[in-house]
């Protein structure tokens, strides 16, 4: 059986050696040998991490150490941009109607000029960002129910 760990935005990971740089831990457990008799301190124990497949995403990888960077296969995706809006905005409805307990399908597809606005409102880039737009939305449509 395998598993899967997932690190988030690889090269925010702080450089510091206080505690043990953390790349230079990953780049241990990237190597099948070392990680297939990896010691863990925290449990003091020899432990198998062979089996354990690592997903790193980033932002950029120029802060990440080239000894690291040469243990991974790097792929590249291109920024989102607007004309993408078509395909991320009912995923964001679903997630966000989700996280509030309603069923991810509740939320109705937005207007045609909701999706205008957030054309003029979002060049591309963030997707945090058109998450909060997408969010001003919904408090936008929320609000015009109260009102009615």
């Amino acid at each position: 059986s395998r598993s899967l760990i997932i690190l988030d935005e690889i090269e925010r990971v702080g450089t510091s050696r206080q505690n043990g740089a953390v790349h230079a831990v990953l780049v241990g457990l990237l190597e099948r040998e070392t990680a297939r008799r990896w010691h863990d301190p925290y449990v003091h124990s020899h432990c198998d991490l062979s089996h354990v497949s690592w997903l790193m995403t980033a932002n950029s990888i120029d802060p990440i150490p080239g000894v690291l960077r040469d243990r991974c296969r790097v792929m590249h995706f291109p920024e989102p941009g607007p004309e993408m809006l078509s395909f991320l905005v009912p995923r964001i409805l679903e997630r966000v109607y989700s996280e509030v307990g309603h069923h991810p399908r509740w939320p109705s597809e937005l207007e045609e000029f909701e999706i205008e606005a957030l054309q003029r409102a979002w060049p591309g880039g963030s997707i945090r960002v058109l998450e909060r737009l997408v969010q001003q939305v919904i408090d936008a449509r929320d609000q015009t129910i109260q009102r009615h």
